[in-house]
């Protein structure tokens, strides 16, 4: 007997949902495509990946990955959860470590890395946040400790790091401060 359990990837992150809300445990969830989209792979214990494709018309007898995509570690736990658009990441994208924790959450546009992107420990916890515009991080960007306590924090700009950027050790003293100019470092302080 055969069921089907539809899988909807969306394009944007849910408002109400968070990557560490959402367990890759339980049976893998098949996948719906896209009209005019072929599903392939296989999930576990046959593979380790499915993903929806349509022909290449450009390029007759290749295929682009369209729609969305899910690949599982050896174990059977989930690895990635995402959705392609002409071969390339595009809208919300999860990954876990092969444990089943959180790895990271964010948002690809046509395979760029754009908006707030979050990284986790192995052993839990956020290990970085931060802004990616155009592929690159920009803004407001934050390091964690596996114990949770806050390691270093400070600005990007294209050209890298801008301004200062404390640094903590892992009970929360600050041990330096570094000023950065265009990803140069022009100043360094231990604490």
């Amino acid at each position: 007997m055969f069921s089907v359990v539809a899988l909807l990837v969306a394009c944007k992150k849910p408002p109400e949902t968070s990557l560490v809300d959402q367990t890759p445990a339980g049976p893998p969830p098949p996948i719906l495509c896209p009209e005019g989209a072929t599903l392939t792979g296989y999930q576990p214990p046959a593979g380790t990946e499915m993903w929806c494709q349509i022909p290449d018309l450009a390029h007759p007898g290749l295929f682009l990955r369209q729609g969305p995509a899910i690949m599982w570690h050896v174990g059977g736990n989930r690895q990635s959860l995402g959705q392609y658009e002409s071969s390339k990441k595009n809208g919300y994208w999860q990954t876990w470590y092969s444990d089943g924790q959180p790895e990271s959450q964010g948002t690809w546009q046509r395979g760029t890395k754009i908006g707030l992107w979050t990284e986790f420990h192995s052993e839990g916890g956020k290990k970085s946040e931060g802004e990616y515009e155009d592929g690159n991080p920009i803004g407001q960007w934050t390091y964690w400790y596996p114990n949770g306590q806050l390691q270093t924090e400070g600005k990007m700009v294209t050209a890298g790091r801008e301004g200062m950027w404390i640094e903590y050790d892992e009970t929360g003293r600050p041990i330096s401060e570094r000023t950065y100019r265009g990803g140069k470092l022009m100043t360094h302080r231990q604490l």
